[in-house]
């Protein structure tokens, strides 16, 4: 099997990966030298080392594909219906509410943070991404910076706020006022 196609398709019967997914077959003598004097390269760098650097859009793409994902929604929802009962429709927001909002702050930051790191894409570099995107004048930007205002928003503490007041409620068995 000295054909490098041959072997992508093996690998693709034996993975069950579909066609139209991207299957590379990397030499390991053309993968770039990671180790230092005194330790050896991690199977993580070495798999970031071979991943193809990706384009601004394609990031914006795996990270909307991702917020938007069950993997992601279900975290939250889980820390969000484990945390509601506390929330109430008192105007004063108590000091456990601001605990519990870094505590979601938090897991939002780890998450996305991990998330981008499996892509090989710093949280720095995310950040200026969507920097960008939010200063641009270009229309065709539209869908890209209501993908940023809603991952913002999110996070927004006021949000956050009312919608956990919202799933107490629910919850709780309440009507809404």
């Amino acid at each position: 099997m000295g054909d490098t196609s041959e072997l992508e398709d093996e690998v693709r019967k034996k993975l069950s990966i579909k066609e139209e997914d991207d299957v590379h077959i990397i030499n390991p003598d053309e993968l770039p030298d990671l180790s230092s004097d005194d330790d050896e390269a991690t199977p993580i760098q070495v798999a970031q080392a071979a991943a193809p650097e990706l384009t601004d859009e394609e990031i914006l793409d795996k990270a909307a594909e991702y917020f938007w994902g069950e993997t992601f929604s279900n975290q939250f929802e889980e820390f969000m219906t484990n945390k509601c009962d506390v929330f109430t429709d008192e105007e004063e927001s108590k000091l456990e509410y601001t605990a519990i909002y870094q505590e979601y702050q938090e897991l939002f930051d780890k998450c996305m943070t991990g998330y981008l790191e499996s892509i090989n894409v710093s949280g720095e570099r995310f950040y200026a991404i969507c920097q960008k995107v939010m200063n641009s004048t270009d229309e065709e930007d539209e869908q890209t910076k209501s993908l940023v205002n809603t991952m913002v928003t999110v996070a927004d503490y006021d949000v956050f706020l009312q919608e956990m007041r919202r799933m107490g409620r629910e919850k709780r068995g309440e009507e809404e006022d």
